[in-house]
């Protein structure tokens, strides 16, 4: 399957954006009901450093165009970051001043990747501190979990889809464990739902790529919509 190019991305975003005045594809979001979301950011040692600084940087640019959208009820946003272990860096919150100083303050765990014990501290967190309101999260991964196989991760998966948590991934890279990463956004590797993949499962070639052209934009916008 082929990583998504910056062209291809300008495309779906004048499609996604239907307003005449959007500059440089760029295009308001709306949610339509209250709305909790997680960012589950990769703190683990392959990701390295400066790919975790620049996944900083993007998850402000997300935070800031979801925190600004238009809505008919409240958005708040939590972040995450885990390797081995978990931290709760945001809690949620509607602030994006707050939570982008928070951001800044994250450090590299540099450990292990353990993916099933995050997704399980995002179910325990919005079971302790989500309100009445969609759930959703977007995972970094490529899909590598320390020991982990994939019928636990098919499990996992599915306890966050029983959570009503509706999953999204971002995968980055080209060397990633494409059965897992089919497994974490289905809840199953096998009978993939190739137009709920496409919803749910973006893909970049490298951590830089995060920061180009209108993936931001694209990412933002679908997670609206849904």
């Amino acid at each position: 399957m082929e990583l998504l190019e910056d062209t291809f991305l300008e495309n779906v975003t004048q499609f996604i954006c239907k307003e005449k005045k959007c500059p440089d594809y760029s295009c308001s979001i709306q949610f339509n009901t209250s709305t909790d979301i997680t960012f589950l950011v990769d703190s683990s040692t392959s990701v390295g450093n400066k790919n975790f600084e620049t996944t900083k940087t993007f998850v402000k640019r997300l935070a800031e165009r979801f925190l600004d959208a238009k809505v008919k009820a409240a958005v708040r946003l939590a972040v995450i970051q885990y390797s081995k272990n978990q931290e709760i860096e945001v809690q949620f919150s509607d602030n994006y001043g707050e939570a982008a100083e928070r951001i800044n303050q994250m450090v590299f765990m540099n450990d292990a990747t353990d993916v099933g014990a995050a997704l399980s501290r995002v179910i325990a967190n919005y079971r302790d501190n989500s309100r009445n309101a969609k759930r959703k999260v977007l995972l970094f991964t490529d899909g590598r979990s320390q020991g982990d196989l994939v019928h636990n991760i098919e499990q996992q998966a599915q306890a966050v889809k029983a959570a009503n948590v509706d999953m999204y991934v971002i995968a980055v890279g080209d060397q990633v464990h494409e059965t897992n990463l089919r497994a974490l956004v289905a809840g199953q590797a096998i009978d993939y739902d190739i137009d709920h993949g496409a919803r749910h499962l973006f893909r970049v070639k490298d951590y830089p790529t995060l920061l180009k052209g209108v993936f931001y934009q694209t990412i933002s916008k679908q997670m609206s919509l849904n």
